[in-house]
């Protein structure tokens, strides 16, 4: 899973605050998005393999569609694009001049379906559903942000959410893996998109 956020995807934290403190802040932040309707926003990530020492480097945009649908479009170091819905991802490469195209179940249970454990809080997060986040994470207000840790066994260790200056939209998300990688993403303002 760290492979697939790696290609498609520094928060300071301070003393936690109570977990009902940080519900409130994660919905009023996720609430935000929900005048845009359909929405975009530029997206760099960057990748740190510990093992390795090594960091790759990636833009995109993320689209996010009033459907609760995702559309990960990765430009740089190589096109992809990643569509995540409720039922399932699909992800389309060019190898060679010729289109790839694998897709990945959601609905075939949470609990056995490592890709399905780690992609849904992502959906939940991207989509604005609070609900989701809050039965899957334990939620602290730490400093500007929130440190999500999953109640699953997950290979993500915990998510760092850091609002912009103004509480208005994530501008930063920081994926610790248990493996000891991270990938930060950095996001501008989200625009609203014409209805499709």
């Amino acid at each position: 899973m760290a492979v697939f956020f790696g290609v498609c995807s520094s928060a300071v934290f301070g003393h936690a605050q109570s977990s009902d403190d940080a519900s409130a802040g994660i919905d009023k932040l996720l609430n935000n998005y929900k005048p845009l309707g359909n929405f975009s926003a530029d997206f760099t990530q960057t990748k740190k393999l510990v093992a390795l020492g090594m960091e790759l480097k990636g833009k995109g945009q993320l689209q996010v569609f009033e459907d609760k649908s995702i559309i990960w479009q990765i430009n740089e170091p190589a096109p992809m694009n990643v569509r995540i819905d409720a039922k399932e991802i699909v992800i389309k490469t060019v190898v060679s001049g010729k289109e790839q195209k694998q897709v990945f179940s959601l609905t075939e249970g949470i609990a056995g379906n490592q890709i399905a454990a780690s992609v849904k809080p992502f959906l939940d997060l991207f989509s604005g559903s609070s609900a989701g986040l809050h039965e899957r994470f334990s939620i602290a207000k730490a400093g500007t942000g929130f440190s999500l840790t999953p109640k699953e066994q997950l290979p993500i260790k915990t998510l760092e959410l850091t609002p912009d200056s103004a509480g208005t939209y994530m501008e930063q998300v920081i994926i610790h893996e248990k493996s000891g990688d991270s990938i930060t993403y950095l996001f501008s303002k989200p625009k609203s998109l014409a209805k499709q």
